[in-house]
C-alpha cells in the first residue's frame, strides 16, 4: 500500500512538472544579429520537458539556412536559450554551370563570385538541388578539397585554386609572395588529407630553403616527382 501511493504522489508530481514547466523567456546568443522576437516567440508556453531540441535546431536551421550551428540550453523552470554561429565564406566553387560561395562544411552561402577566396574548380555540374541557399554539396572530391584547403591554412600555406581534375585527381597551386610562380602539385584523393597536406607544406619548405625552382610536383605515388 505505501508502495502503490509512494508511485502515486510520484506520477502527480510528474504530471504536475508536465503542466506547469512552460517555456517563459527564450534567449537567443549569438556573435551575429540574433534570431527575430516574431520567430522565437513560436516556442512560447511550449513544455520545457516535452519540447525536443533537435526540433528545435531543425526548425531553426530550415527559418535560418546561412547558420553554421545551433544548440539548445534548458534552464529551469522555464528558460530556453537558443546558441547560434553564422557560417563564414571559405571558399569559392566555379563548376561549369554556375559560381558559387561555400562554408568550410560545404554549405551554400550565396551564388556569386569572390577573388578574395581560394578558389575550386568542378570538372562536373552541380546540381539544382545543390544550388540552393542553405543546401550542402557533399561531393567526395569536393568535401576532400574543403578539407584540404583548411589543413593547409594550419600550416600556414595559403591554397589559391585547387582543380579538380576527375574524382581521384586534383591540382593544388598556392599563392607565394614576391611574385614567384607556384608550382603545381599533382594529389591523389585516395590519400590522407593530412599526409598529402604535410608533404605539401615539407616540399614547400624544402624549395624555399635550397631555392629549387620547379612547376609541378607530382604527389599521386609512393615518392614525389619534381618536374622543372
Amino acid at each position: 500500500m505505501r508502495a502503490f501511493l509512494r508511485l502515486s504522489a510520484t506520477l502527480i508530481a510528474i504530471a504536475a512538472g508536465i503542466t506547469f514547466l512552460r517555456v517563459t523567456t527564450i534567449t537567443s546568443i549569438s556573435s551575429t544579429p540574433p534570431l527575430t522576437d516574431t520567430y522565437t516567440r513560436q516556442f512560447a508556453g511550449k513544455n520545457m520537458i516535452m519540447i525536443s531540441s533537435n526540433e528545435i535546431i531543425d526548425n531553426v536551421l530550415q527559418r535560418y539556412p546561412l547558420l553554421d550551428s545551433v544548440s539548445i540550453t534548458k534552464q529551469f523552470p522555464g528558460t530556453l536559450v537558443i546558441h547560434t554561429t553564422l557560417s563564414t565564406p571559405f571558399a569559392q566553387l566555379i563548376a561549369s554551370n554556375s559560381a558559387i560561395i561555400l562554408s568550410t562544411k560545404g554549405k551554400v552561402l550565396s551564388i556569386s563570385d569572390s577573388e578574395k577566396l581560394p578558389r575550386i574548380r568542378y570538372y562536373g555540374d552541380i546540381p539544382a538541388y545543390m544550388r540552393r541557399i542553405g543546401s550542402i554539396i557533399d561531393f567526395r572530391e569536393i568535401t576532400y578539397a574543403l578539407k584540404l584547403i583548411a589543413r593547409l591554412n594550419e600550416y600556414h600555406e595559403k591554397p589559391q585554386e585547387i582543380r579538380i581534375v576527375s574524382p581521384r585527381t586534383i591540382e593544388l597551386r598556392l599563392k607565394l609572395q614576391l611574385n614567384t610562380d607556384a608550382p603545381i602539385y599533382l594529389l591523389t584523393t585516395q590519400k590522407n588529407i593530412d599526409k598529402n597536406s604535410r608533404l605539401v607544406h615539407n616540399i614547400q619548405e624544402m624549395l624555399k630553403r635550397e631555392s629549387i625552382a620547379v612547376s609541378r610536383v607530382d604527389m599521386r605515388y609512393d615518392k614525389p616527382i619534381l618536374i622543372k
